[in-house]
């Protein structure tokens, strides 16, 4: 080129050399992975394409080395105060991602939810001012078992067991085909008490009390003397007081009436107090 100097020959020929470089990598570049396409290498030989699709929305695409980390999939989270790209290795089996001041990170469903949720294995280092079962709004508490309602406490403190409209304080309702309302028992599992409502006993409000003693005539513990508590329709309308011996047979030996008559014995009273013979020379003594 006539009338130039060495030096601007020089950089001439030094910007078409750097001009074919970049379209040369550009287009071996583009052989390699797409046309929207730049390849970034590092001094020890990794590479990784970064993928500029020809799209309305800007959606972009990082090819790493299938060698880089582990054999697993790993996690690129991009920080967004910083901008910088960071990879989170797997976590293990059951761990879920929570995100905290030190960004990504894996933990165990139990540890991230054990101090706001009650564990099927229990829960450590409660605090009953702060910690409780039940709830915050106008709503009972239900508890369940086989999907059934067992026990249920309303909004305004009521209990109800087999019930879901509690009446009282302490609402008690048996099963079907149950007539035990409520059974005590020893610790050594003998001698019992039970409770019974009307079900299967016949006309409605009858209450029954038996220690070691049954409506149905049977006993708990066959090697001790039962009792049976009893008044309402199915027992005449009385108020009737049943024993029975070890190895003898259920006997009545007390009855009020609805009249307000008393008896001592079996049957129905006569007068306001009627004193049944049991074959002993004085009905009752004084002194």
């Amino acid at each position: 080129m006539k009338g130039c100097s060495v030096q601007t020959m020089m950089e001439f020929t030094m910007k078409r050399v750097a001009l074919f470089l970049v379209i040369t990598a550009v287009e071996v570049h583009a052989q390699g992975v797409g046309a929207d396409s730049l390849r970034l290498r590092s001094n020890a030989g990794g590479q990784a394409w970064l993928l500029l699709p020809q799209t309305t929305t800007a959606q972009y695409r990082l090819l790493l080395p299938s060698t880089l980390g582990t054999a697993n999939h790993q996690l690129m989270w991009i920080n967004g105060g910083t901008g910088q790209i960071s990879l989170l290795p797997p976590g293990l089996d059951g761990q879920v991602l929570q995100y905290g001041a030190g960004g990504l990170s894996w933990v165990s469903v139990p540890t991230l939810i054990s101090g706001t949720a009650w564990l099927l294995t229990g829960n450590s280092g409660t605090n009953p001012t702060t910690n409780f079962l039940g709830t915050t709004d106008s709503q009972p508490l239900v508890i369940r078992t086989n999907n059934t309602e067992r026990l249920r406490i309303t909004t305004d403190g009521r209990v109800g067991i087999g019930t879901t409209t509690p009446t009282q304080t302490l609402h008690l309702l048996a099963p079907s085909g149950s007539t035990t309302t409520i059974a005590l028992q020893s610790v050594g599992g003998g001698t019992q008490a039970h409770i019974w409502t009307t079900s299967g006993l016949g006309a409605g409000g009858d209450l029954v009390l038996g220690a070691n003693e049954r409506p149905d005539g049977t006993q708990s513990n066959s090697g001790a003397p039962g009792w049976l508590f009893g008044f309402g329709p199915q027992y005449g309308d009385a108020l009737r007081i049943h024993r029975r011996p070890v190895g003898g047979s259920l006997t009545e030996l007390f009855r009020i009436s609805a009249e307000g008559y008393v008896r001592i014995g079996a049957g129905n009273p006569t007068a306001p107090l009627d004193i049944q013979n049991f074959g002993t020379a004085a009905l009752f003594s004084l002194g």
